[in-house]
């Protein structure tokens, strides 16, 4: 039984991974992430703005993508602004961490809310990267909160590249 709690515990958190490829419109990258499989996925530009929405079946985890002109853009100018957004929201955030690469500064939390008298709580975290003039921001999330929920959310964000 202890043998095969090891072998199980070596299995990586994103197991079925599909490799996603999501091209800005009229930019000259894209971004690549490892993700469990998407089934519903939606984009919108308008100038150099980018939404992109996507969401997989039994999996649980959702992620956006959002791009805007902002100031000089660095990643860390990226990472104070939508951050600073994003902590304006009506959600308590609890073990919060900063990290970061060669290519994002990163913001992962466990948020808690109450939606239309619900109690909500999900895993969530933000890539936060300036790329080509745009300040990006990745965002995914694990709803329903389980054990393990946070290590799927930075799976998604740790295998962030940026082509080329």
């Amino acid at each position: 039984m202890k043998k095969l709690l090891a072998l199980l515990l070596l299995i990586p958190v994103l197991t079925h991974a599909d490799t996603l490829y999501i091209t800005v419109p009229g930019e000259a990258f894209s971004v690549k992430l490892d993700t469990p499989a998407l089934t519903r996925t939606q984009g919108q530009a308008e100038g150099r703005r980018f939404k992109y929405m996507a969401s997989g079946g039994g999996s649980g985890i959702t992620l956006s993508l959002f791009s805007e002109t902002v100031g000089g853009g660095g990643n860390e100018e990226c990472r104070s602004t939508y951050w600073k957004k994003t902590q304006d929201a009506p959600i308590q955030f609890s073990d919060v961490k900063l990290y970061g690469n060669d290519v994002a500064l990163f913001v992962s939390s466990l948020q808690e809310a109450t939606i239309q008298g619900n109690k909500m709580k999900a895993a969530d975290g933000h890539a936060y990267f300036a790329r080509n003039g745009l300040c990006m921001d990745l965002h995914v999330s694990h709803y329903p909160y389980q054990p393990g929920s946070e290590k799927r959310v930075e799976a998604v964000l740790n295998s962030l590249t940026l082509i080329p």
